[in-house]
């Protein structure tokens, strides 16, 4: 109120700052709930000539980390192979999304349709694909973040070492790099993920020739 304009001021500006979305609300105009309409506005001592105004909102993408359910496991036993997926901005609702990895020579999944589980927030495929020829882990498409989830993971079960592969890590069979991870609608975070193998001793029996 009790805005004023100088003698001979043909325009000026009333500049509002701080204006932004509400958590979850993204979209690319025309979208009714982002659109500022002209009869909302009140004026004394001013004629309304504004007309409807939208702002685009874009969703940023949800980062995925890749790590190990476990850093060490036992020659021939398994663990899982985690995707965590961080949502950016408001925590909006996301679709879309894909994930992928080429494990390294000295890792494998034991099952071709590995079992993928989600944690609240998350849902997409309950199976994934592995190839054993390329050691490429495909399938994991059209995964979706519910609005208001700031963080899920995806989790897939079955990793394990490859026959004969043991040793503590850092070693480089064992190691899963991070520019081995493919994502879409997300941005890749990961970092190079090594997990150690242990030997397990032999058994010895006693007999007689």
């Amino acid at each position: 109120t009790g805005i004023a304009m100088t003698n001979g001021t043909a325009s000026c500006t009333v500049t509002i700052s701080g204006l932004t979305n509400e958590a979850g609300q993204t979209g690319t105009c025309p979208q009714a709930a982002q659109t500022n309409l002209a009869a909302s506005v009140t004026t004394t001592n001013a004629t309304n000539t504004s007309t409807n105004q939208c702002l685009s909102v874009s969703a940023i993408p949800p980062n995925a980390a890749k790590t190990f359910g476990t850093g060490t496991i036992n020659d021939g036993a398994t663990t899982t192979l985690i995707f965590t997926l961080t949502n950016q901005g408001t925590n909006p609702a996301q679709s879309g999304i894909a994930l992928g990895d080429t494990l390294p020579s000295g890792l494998r999944f034991n099952t071709t349709t590995p079992a993928v589980a989600y944690s609240a927030g998350c849902s997409g495929p309950a199976t994934a694909s592995y190839n054993t020829g390329t050691r490429v882990l495909s399938g994991l498409t059209g995964i979706a973040m519910t609005n208001g989830t700031a963080s899920c993971t995806v989790t897939i079960s079955g990793l394990t070492n490859e026959a004969g592969q043991v040793g503590t890590c850092p070693q480089a069979a064992q190691t899963n790099l991070a520019v081995n991870v493919t994502t879409t609608n997300a941005t890749n975070t990961s970092t190079d993920q090594c997990v150690s193998v242990n030997r397990i001793n032999p058994n010895a029996a006693k007999t007689f020739g």
